[in-house]
């Protein structure tokens, strides 16, 4: 029968090593054995009556409480953002639809809309006569295109697009007389109907003052649909950090680049 190894028996202290077991009990001589037994007495009688439990669960109580705090308001933060965005492009695109139905009205030369065709009469008679029905379904695409910026600019909170949109807003009522000749009313929500009968029965030299040309009426208002699409632009992009230009392509500073890509392998 195998003896009693009493050497480390004595060294294990049932757990405890022989060095770790004078820490605790060899102070208990002298004359700082009470002090230096306090803390640990403390403890565990604050184990024993709970109050260690209780003050455990009030901490994480209180750190998930902030971090519920925080996370509501990063939610908050970020939906605030997202409706921004939306906003934004609605103007940006809202702006682009304008500048491109002004520009097939501005447009010259052999395709030009203000370009008079011949047309035989009753007669026989070949006349030189502007295209109504085309010139008329342009100007009303340009009308309809007018109105829907004037909508989503109404619901703006960019300082910038707001002012290019009050200045274009602005230019119209300036020209609402001229306007009214050629059957385009302004109405007092600053949004633009036409009249079919009265448009085709009007001057179509007046119509092409207004809407052909540098420095008429279409180049002005697309001279101002540009300033919304680019302020617009660039406020997307300051609101996302560059990462995206105003065409949704990344921008120049996340750009492929070989020899940052090939660093990380």
């Amino acid at each position: 029968m195998s003896s009693i190894n009493f050497a480390t028996l004595n060294r294990s202290y049932f757990g405890l090593t022989s060095s770790g077991a004078s820490s605790l009990f060899g102070s208990l001589s002298g004359s700082g054995s009470l002090s230096n037994t306090t803390g640990l007495l403390s403890d565990y009688a604050s184990i024993r009556n709970g109050s260690y439990s209780k003050l455990l669960k009030s901490y994480y109580d209180k750190a998930d409480s902030d971090s519920s705090d925080k996370t509501s308001s990063s939610d908050s933060t970020s939906k605030a953002d997202k409706l921004t965005n939306v906003q934004l492009l609605s103007e940006k695109d809202a702006a682009k639809n304008l500048k491109s139905s002004a520009a097939k009205l501005l447009e010259t030369g052999e395709d030009s809309l203000f370009n008079k065709k011949k047309v035989t009469g009753e007669d026989g008679k070949e006349t030189e006569e502007y295209d109504t029905n085309a010139i008329y379904s342009a100007v009303s695409d340009f009308v309809k295109n007018y109105n829907s910026a004037v909508e989503a600019l109404g619901n703006s909170g960019t300082s910038s697009v707001l002012d290019s949109g009050n200045r274009m807003v602005s230019l119209t009522g300036a020209m609402s007389k001229n306007l009214a000749k050629v059957g385009i009313t302004v109405g007092l929500n600053n949004k633009l109907s036409i009249n079919e009968d009265t448009f085709k029965k009007s001057d179509m030299n007046n119509v092409k003052t207004l809407f052909n040309g540098t420095g008429s009426y279409a180049y002005n208002i697309s001279s101002s649909a540009s300033s919304i699409a680019n302020s617009a632009s660039s406020q997307l992009s300051r609101l996302n950090g560059g990462l995206y230009t105003d065409t949704g392509a990344y921008g120049s500073s996340y750009a492929y680049s070989g020899s940052l890509y090939s660093s990380f392998f």
